[in-house]
């Protein structure tokens, strides 16, 4: 069986107070190996969601749906009715989303859902919370604001414009749609248009790596530190190119579209200003990408579903003593080792090894408090491993 390729950090802990990130070191790299999962569906997807640590992928709800805990094995319910989550946000101690049906649930555990008539009858398309609001973009200028997921506030932004994705971050949330739109507002309620510098469709926004990343149609990809300048990137692409939606997670961005043909097109970057393009096991267009499970899942609308290498972090919160946090795919095993020097004679040892049943896990070094430093790594075993030798 071949072994994930798995992307971990390592990370250096002084004492002082001071926690110094080293660089990315990759066995292999996570985000240049897509696979195509064998998955039989009817089902057709045009989107994906992850929460509360399960995958739901669909598009027709009356089609039913495709669901993992993993983004490898998928279980179909062709004739489920029911409603689920589609783009979720949380805060104020409750989840609200929107819905694949395009209706509004509410929930305080993220497992049981309220589905909630929409306060207008026009499309919603995405959601986010920040400073005690949700907040749904969608068409023709509607703005829905919240503070109670219950009673929702129906503002219409001038000139009716489409908006498609929202995000919130650096205090302010920022919308983007339509010929280049992109809305900025401090309270959900007072919203600012912005010069965005193209005039193609925007899809999606993220905030990551200080920068706020929104893609479109004519290969466009915008970065901007504040919702306010935008500048173009070079997404690796030509003209003909149609980002359909963009994540961020672990570190990386990943965006996924079309190009002129209507073959597949993945593009990731560490920083989202330089851009790779990656192969795809597939033709067809992507439609949308969400990360989850230590691994990025991307659907078609053709009822295919493709997921990254699996990739792994680990981070350190400095106090009187280490605390390590691990994240990866669930089932794979660990060994996390330390080093009391970082140069060309350093000794790594092992701190422990670890099978990870949930993730992220948090790990203690008490020992580290009588150092002046400390080295961390997290090294994936082989799925031969066995914990007794």
């Amino acid at each position: 069986m071949k072994t994930p390729s798995i992307q971990s950090s390592l990370n250096l802990l002084s004492l002082a107070g001071f926690v110094f990130l080293l660089p990315v070191a990759s066995a292999g790299d996570a985000l240049s190996e897509w696979v195509l999962n064998d998955v039989v569906t009817e089902v057709d997807t045009f989107g994906v969601s992850f929460w509360n640590g399960t995958f739901v992928a669909g598009g027709d709800p009356s089609e039913g749906f495709l669901f993992s805990t993993n983004g490898i094995n998928w279980i179909e319910q062709a004739e489920d009715r029911s409603d689920y989550p589609y783009r979720v946000a949380q805060g104020n101690g409750r989840f609200v989303a929107l819905s694949f049906k395009g209706n509004i649930l509410s929930s305080s555990d993220g497992t049981n859902w309220i589905s909630q008539i929409p306060a207008t009858p026009n499309a919603l398309f995405g959601v986010a919370y920040g400073k005690g609001h949700f907040v749904f973009a969608g068409a023709n200028g509607t703005i829905l604001t919240s503070t109670n997921a219950a009673n929702w506030e129906v503002i219409t932004i001038p000139g009716n414009p489409w908006s498609y994705g929202i995000t919130f971050a650096n205090g302010k949330f920022v919308a983007v749609g339509f010929q280049g739109l992109v809305l900025t507002s401090e309270d959900g309620v007072n919203w600012i248009s912005r010069a965005s510098g193209t005039g193609h469709r925007l899809e999606g926004i993220v905030f990551g790596k200080d920068r706020f990343v929104a893609v479109g149609g004519g290969g466009t990809v915008l970065t901007s530190p504040d919702g306010i300048d935008w500048t173009r990137q070079n997404s690796q692409n030509d003209s003909d190119t149609y980002f359909n939606a963009v994540c961020f997670a672990i570190g990386s961005f990943v965006a996924v579209g079309s190009d002129g043909a209507n073959e597949a097109v993945i593009i990731t970057s560490n920083d989202g200003i330089i851009w790779t393009r990656r192969s795809s096991p597939v033709t067809d267009e992507l439609d949308d990408v969400i990360y989850g499970a230590g691994t990025f899942v991307v659907v078609t609308h053709s009822d295919r579903i493709l997921r990254s290498g699996f990739l792994t972090t680990l981070e350190i919160d400095v106090s009187s003593y280490a605390r390590l946090s691990l994240s990866g795919p669930i089932g794979h095993s660990y060994r996390i080792e330390y080093a009391n020097d970082f140069g060309s004679q350093q000794v790594w040892s092992s701190l422990l090894t670890t099978n990870l049943t949930t993730s992220p896990i948090t790990i203690i070094d008490p020992q580290s408090a009588a150092v002046p430093a400390r080295f961390y790594r997290a090294v994936l075993l082989p799925p031969s491993f066995n914990f007794d030798r």
